[in-house]
């Protein structure tokens, strides 16, 4: 009996030790001060949708990465980004899923759907954000999609073209 005991307790330790090692992962930089990883790419998510809602472009422009702000026509991009939606946000969703890990980055990407307009119009937002990448000029937004969701064919196929998209990205 004892040696059942032991063998169970063993057991329990090595699933409590294997749980606890698993979380152990850098949660917490000054990229991301949140730690939560989640909640890091929603409070970022927040902050693009009250820029585009308030059409306010510096504080939007400030939050790209260098090699973006860098490009000869990111002021024209961000500009066609801010008058493609059509009409005021009014509501919005902000879908879960924190990012991606490679060898020399992570990011966060949350995506922001339902995004709805007074002019009853309906928009998803993709994002991605470099919180960590050996090339420190892509830390920041490296890409950022806005697609219009309308009846036409080409929606309903799953095709973007300047109609129906806008999009800023590196790689």
């Amino acid at each position: 009996m004892k040696k059942i005991l032991f063998c169970i307790a063993i057991f329990v330790i090595n699933i409590l030790l294997t749980l606890l090692s698993s979380c152990n992962s850098k949660l917490s930089s000054p990229q991301n001060p949140l730690g939560d990883k989640g909640l890091a790419g929603e409070q970022k998510a927040e902050e693009v949708i009250e820029y585009l809602k308030t059409g306010d472009t510096e504080s939007l422009k400030a939050m790209f990465c260098s090699e973006l702000k860098n490009r000869d026509n990111f002021d024209e991009k961000i500009s066609e980004i801010i008058s493609f939606i059509d009409g005021e946000i009014i509501s919005y969703d902000i879908g879960g899923g924190s990012g991606g890990r490679g060898e020399s980055w992570e990011e966060l990407s949350p995506p922001i759907y339902n995004v709805k307009t007074d002019k009853n119009k309906y928009y998803t937002i993709l994002l991605s954000i470099y919180i960590e990448n050996e090339d420190e000029n892509k830390l920041g937004i490296h890409y950022l999609d806005v697609w219009l969701e309308d009846e036409s064919e080409d929606t309903k196929n799953g095709i973007r073209n300047s109609d129906n998209n806008v999009c800023i990205y590196t790689e």
